[in-house]
């Protein structure tokens, strides 16, 4: 088995049961309570006041993500604040138990880059143990909105955004 996806096992292993872990979901339960999410219609929620996003529970390449998001009317999901990595977690996680999905950032000339032209990604949660230098971004729910790299082909869920 991979380092990596070893390292993966393990957390999510630890992270359903350690009691501290535990205590963090509670906190993500209060915290996503107090934000609950608003309709966009046909499966889509408000992230802020221009954007809306759908979570799509299928696995695909990050290609094949992105390819399904344009064909929405979108693009995979830009991550530009706290307020967007809480709101994103509370959909992924608590609603609907995705623990790893593609977000919208992908290396290009050495720097992720959004797919939406919004630049240089200035915002960032990596979880370091899992900083590979690979092209492509996934963010890690059970790790409460880290984020991971990975080989563009792997297979995984993930959220598109539209403007709404």
């Amino acid at each position: 088995m991979r380092p990596a996806l070893v390292t993966v096992v393990l957390l999510l292993v630890m992270f359903m049961t350690d009691p501290v872990a535990g205590g963090l979901r509670e906190m993500l339960i209060k915290k996503c309570e107090e934000s609950p999410l608003e309709s966009c219609g046909s499966g889509w929620y408000r992230l802020d006041s221009s954007r809306c996003v759908k979570r799509i529970s299928t696995k695909a390449t990050f290609d094949e993500a992105e390819s399904f998001c344009q064909k929405e009317g979108g693009l995979l999901v830009s991550i530009r604040n706290e307020m967007d990595s809480t709101k994103l977690t509370c959909m992924v996680v608590i609603q609907s138990n995705m623990y790893q999905y593609w977000i919208g950032a992908r290396r290009q000339e050495g720097t992720f880059q959004w797919l939406d032209g919004s630049g240089l990604v200035p915002y960032k949660r990596w979880f370091g143990a899992l900083h590979q230098r690979q092209d492509c971004m996934e963010m890690m729910g059970f790790m409460y909105g880290r984020w991971s790299e990975l080989p563009c082909s792997s297979r995984r869920p993930f959220v598109c955004q539209k403007a709404g």
